[in-house]
């Protein structure tokens, strides 16, 4: 036992945090309403084409049609996303789908099965968008677990973050008046960690960016309005405000392009 503990080489690593920054940014996202067959959700389409927000039974199950909303994002896809993607019909109308990124022989591929004239297997494409919270709960994500060496798979299935309830009754009045809410800005957490690692005795910095999408304690994301105008106030504010996390020692806010992507300019 000792010859073999005599041949391990033991590395010290130690890391200190130097700095923790933290904001709320927003990030431009879509919503789309689809169609759906699950008839336990909340969205329903009537035969007038009124929309409504509650639970239905009897007949009116067999009159309206089951709707769910998804937020998505233009993000890069890996295997196991969930996504929706406009397959064309056969006369070249809009025909949304909600299908799953999967690997086939080493590519990623996106997979709708739905049994229908438009499903199955089709190459990635830029039309694809990323399901990042629905109000769909038949579709799950796969997470690492924090305690992967104790599971066999290292994965598990949760609930997608969902929209709130405020947001859902708002997208139904603005629906009903005839203005489909399609844009929105959701909120993300920044963080900017500065770390030093000590390695060997030699210390080394560095800067890690982490963007998360913020959910609270109900896995409820926030998501607010779109900003159509901004005042001159909010472009002073915006460059004079003390809580961005611009370019250290400058003395300065956030780079312009940095506001226009947090602020929609």
């Amino acid at each position: 036992m000792g010859s073999c503990l005599a041949h391990i080489n033991v590395i010290s690593l130690s890391i200190i945090i130097l700095k923790l920054k933290t904001r709320v940014m927003l990030k431009k996202r879509k919503v789309k309403m689809l169609p759906t067959s699950d008839k336990s959700g909340t969205l329903w389409l009537t035969p007038n084409g009124a929309l409504l927000h509650t639970h239905v039974s009897g007949e009116f199950k067999d009159k309206c049609k089951p709707q769910h909303l998804y937020i998505t994002s233009d993000e890069d896809v890996k295997e196991g996303d969930w996504s929706i993607y406009n397959w064309l019909d056969d006369e070249g109308k809009d025909n949304w789908k909600v299908g799953q990124i999967v690997n086939v022989n080493h590519v990623l591929m996106y997979l709708c099965n739905d049994f229908t004239s438009r499903s199955g297997y089709m190459p990635l494409s830029t039309g694809i968008k990323k399901i990042i919270a629905t109000t769909d709960i038949s579709i799950k994500f796969l997470a690492k677990s924090m305690v992967e060496k104790m599971n066999r798979s290292g994965y598990y299935r949760f609930d997608f973050p969902q929209p709130s309830e405020g947001f859902i009754r708002v997208f139904v009045e603005e629906y009903n008046k005839g203005n489909i809410i399609e844009d929105v800005l959701v909120e993300y957490d920044h963080k900017l960690v500065t770390i030093e690692d000590f390695e060997d005795q030699i210390p080394v910095t560095r800067s890690q960016e982490q963007i998360f999408l913020k959910v609270d304690k109900n896995n409820n994301i926030t998501i607010k309005k779109i900003k159509d105008t901004f005042t001159r106030a909010d472009i002073i504010h915006a460059f004079t405000s003390g809580h961005s996390m611009g370019k250290q020692g400058t003395g300065h806010g956030p780079a312009l392009e940095e506001y226009k992507e947090r602020e929609n300019l």
